[in-house]
């Protein structure tokens, strides 16, 4: 009997427990859901709120892009404002000009300190990023992609946004493409076929490597078609970079300061994080002979000024081709069918991204509003 009234003790005291022990955590609860509230409440009257579309003035801004006019610009400008006037409250004039204009206008207006509002750069615009930016043209765009860009920050890995700096600012944001250099070797299938050539067992890397079988081709062709001897084996492929050398490279067509690329070290005696002159190494000076070369055997022309004609003549045996990921039928009319063969070297550097993107004027009135734009 004593044994029972134990256990019953025992029972119910575990019980009174288990209830205070409910009741606590219960009320720590609703204490702690309390105290959330009115943290959060006290954080939303005292934080700052960012201003709606309705309570931005509205503003307009210049936009400038470095290409072509065409006959329907001004109907996708009508087309964005629409859809800025709705977003940020805010209309953009865009112009477009054509490089020379960008090279006798654009330079003197930055110089004179005008605001000339959003502005492209790179190679159709002419104008340089890295020169630009040390020269104080853009508006730096840190705290601004940080503000009201995140999305944008969110379209590249944060290696890109670290070269788009020049002196621990970015000015300017890159172009979201195909920023790699695809490199192909484009053939007439028509005279390979003719010369009995097996181009499944070519191997291209790059203009360099290809020298001794070009050399036999010009051989077959001069036998197989002699009245074509008229003509240079191939169209002109003479740029160092992309054509051929893979680098790292910083200043746009000069190669004063490159990298090696692992893995591919083009060039002998550097590692992928050291810079050197391109043009003091022997791998240049080869590249030099080999073009001469080239050109006394009639690979190359010494000059392609005026002669776009020849590449529709059906005499031509190969093309470079930059950017291609498929090959068209008939790339230079009718007469003949084109193929290629993509490098086996495909890569991106530095100045790709420098290459086209876009910027805000360092005197930019509403550098806030060309951001929510961008």
């Amino acid at each position: 009997m004593k044994k029972l009234w134990i256990t019953r003790t025992l029972a119910f005291a575990v019980v009174i427990f288990m209830i205070f022990s409910f009741a606590a955590c219960s009320g720590s609860d609703k204490s702690s859901t309390s105290q959330s509230d009115d943290t959060k409440k006290a954080s939303d009257s005292s934080g700052a709120k960012e201003p709606s579309t309705q309570e931005l003035p509205f503003v307009t801004l210049d936009w400038y892009i470095g290409l072509n006019p065409m006959a329907d610009n001004q109907m996708v400008n009508d087309a964005m404002n629409e859809y800025l006037k709705e977003k940020v409250n805010a209309n953009v004039n865009i112009y477009y000009w054509e490089s020379k204009e960008w090279e006798t206008k654009m330079t003197t207006m930055i110089s004179a300190g005008q605001d000339v509002g959003i502005i492209g750069f790179g190679s159709q615009s002419k104008l340089d990023y890295v020169v630009h930016a040390n020269r104080s043209s853009f508006y730096p765009l840190d705290d601004l992609l940080k503000k009201y860009g995140t999305e944008t920050l969110a379209l590249f890995p944060e290696d890109i946004w670290e070269c788009m700096k020049i002196n621990g600012k970015i000015y300017g944001i890159p172009s979201l493409k195909d920023n790699c250099y695809i490199i192909s070797l484009i053939y007439n299938a028509d005279m390979a076929e003719a010369l009995g050539l097996d181009m499944s067992k070519v191997k291209y890397t790059n203009w360099r490597q290809i020298e001794p079988f070009l050399e036999e081709v010009v051989k077959l062709r001069s036998e197989k078609f002699p009245e074509y001897d008229q003509y240079p084996l191939c169209g002109g492929a003479s740029l160092e970079v992309p054509y051929n050398f893979a680098v790292e490279t910083f200043l746009n067509d000069s190669y004063l300061a490159v990298c090696n690329i692992d893995p591919f070290y083009d060039v002998k005696g550097y590692d992928d994080n050291t810079v050197f002159n391109l043009y003091a190494t022997e791998e240049y000076r080869e590249f030099c002979r080999s073009r001469q070369r080239m050109v006394e055997k009639n690979i190359f022309a010494y000059d392609y000024t005026g002669k776009s004609e020849w590449n529709y003549t059906g005499g031509l045996f190969a093309w470079v081709g930059w950017g291609y990921t498929y090959m068209q039928e008939h790339l230079y009319g009718d007469a003949f069918t084109t193929k290629m063969i993509v490098s086996d070297h495909i890569w991106t550097d530095t100045n790709n991204y420098f290459s086209a993107g876009t910027a805000i004027s360092a005197n930019c009135a509403e550098p806030e509003r060309a951001m929510m734009i961008l």
